[in-house]
């Protein structure tokens, strides 16, 4: 698998950021389509309205621009507390819900039929609020960070008393979206995480049959919450599918762009809105994430899932391009990654079920007998955990190839 990102959009996002802001009313709603173009452009869809205050925190975190956050820092708070007035005991009622949720008939429905749109609109609300409680306490607003950390907390505790089930362990109806979207955001409980994970995988394999049942804002946190938390096989189970519903059903059936709906037909055929399993294949097959603004820090951990051989992965970011490739073969693997100058990174290396690994770098012996073998420009140590041998290091161009032996 070949993925490649040589996209600069820092310019188109400032810009559509810039048409939310001169669209934002008075009282801090803002239109779910920007720049407006049509009838209705302010109705109560708190998901789409979140849009505003997730670009400005993306924009910040891929670009390291904090001049975005100055920018739209009262706007992001005219908008929070716009939605707060929409909040009945911290819970938002109103809204479109989980988009295109496919049913059993073959079509995806506009409005869901199982998850409860207060779910999904009450969980926007809390992030946007958490969004607001981070930019604050970057730009040094301390009043404001105490108080909208305070005020995400009360969401959390709210959504939870009302949608989460202690003796089951699901959210609401136990959908997909449902379960998906607290374990994305960090809404579930201690010591339920797994539980809910549990709960989750258990829909989509066996009443599923390895499918998803999400619309577009559960597929994208189904996407992110199983590799998180150690699922990556099941979302690769889902990404692969060829029929209904699935990316590969919509190509069966003549798609060569990303439609609004699987089954395409009556709705747009040219949409972003399931684009975001490319998430799937960056951040997590190819393991490509920044740990800090503008990824001067980054983390290289690679999913190696089911058959899958091989993954060849970059990202032109702001400091330089980063690459993480990987290829399987037997008991061995070799991971290449490229960390662009002034950056720093984690780079784990998969065991692939292997024991009493061995792993060199460009020939030379970095790891070994359960210890770090210092003496290699630019690593500065190593450690191991189940699943990964894990090493610091600086820019540059990494070739580590490990080796070991397979017990079961």
């Amino acid at each position: 698998m070949c993925i490649r990102d040589s996209f600069d959009t820092a310019s188109f996002w400032t810009k559509w950021l810039n048409d939310i802001k001169d669209s934002q009313k008075p009282n801090g709603d803002v239109p779910v389509v920007s720049p407006l173009h049509w009838r209705n452009p302010y109705d109560a869809m708190p998901c789409w309205k979140s849009t505003y205050p997730l670009f400005v925190w993306y924009v910040y975190w891929y670009y390291d621009d904090k001049r975005v956050l100055e920018e739209h820092y009262d706007g992001v708070k005219k908008l929070v507390d716009f939605l707060s007035t929409l909040a009945e005991d911290h819970i938002i009622s109103c809204g479109l819900g989980d988009h295109m949720e496919p049913q059993a008939n073959g079509i995806s429905s506009a409005r869901p039929k199982h998850t409860p749109v207060a779910l999904t609109s009450t969980a926007y609300y809390y992030y946007d609020v958490w969004i607001l409680s981070r930019i604050a306490e970057i730009l040094g607003k301390t009043d404001d960070a105490k108080y909208y950390s305070g005020l995400a907390k009360s969401i959390k505790d709210a959504f939870n008393k009302k949608f989460f089930d202690e003796s089951t362990n699901q959210y609401a109806t136990g959908s997909q979206t449902s379960n998906a979207l607290p374990l994305y955001f960090g809404m579930v409980p201690e010591g339920r995480k797994e539980a809910v994970v549990k709960n989750l995988v258990k829909d989509i394999m066996e009443k599923h049959n390895g499918h998803l049942s999400t619309g577009i804002i559960g597929t994208n946190a189904l996407e992110q919450a199983l590799p998180e938390y150690g699922r990556a096989d099941v979302m690769y189970v889902i990404a692969t599918q060829t029929t209904y519903p699935s990316w590969g059903y919509s190509i069966s059936k003549g798609a060569t762009t990303i439609w609004e709906c699987f089954e395409g037909g009556n709705c747009s055929l040219n949409m972003k809105m399931f684009g975001s399993t490319e998430v799937f294949f960056y951040k997590y097959l190819a393991g490509i994430r920044p740990t800090s603004p503008g990824y001067k820090e980054i983390s290289i951990k690679p999913c190696v899932v089911a058959d899958l051989e091989w993954v060849d992965a970059s990202i032109k970011t702001v400091r330089g391009t980063v690459s993480s490739s990987w290829r399987r073969k037997n008991n061995s693997l070799i991971l290449k990654v490229t960390i662009p100058v002034n950056c720093r990174a984690e780079v784990s290396v998969p065991k692939i079920g292997l024991e009493n690994v061995t792993v060199k770098e460009s020939g030379k012996i970095v790891w070994k007998d359960g210890k770090y073998v210092g003496g290699i420009e630019g690593i500065d140590g190593g450690r191991e955990s189940t699943e990964y041998v894990t090493f610091d290091v600086g820019s540059g161009t990494y070739t580590f190839e490990l080796s070991g032996t397979r017990t079961r």
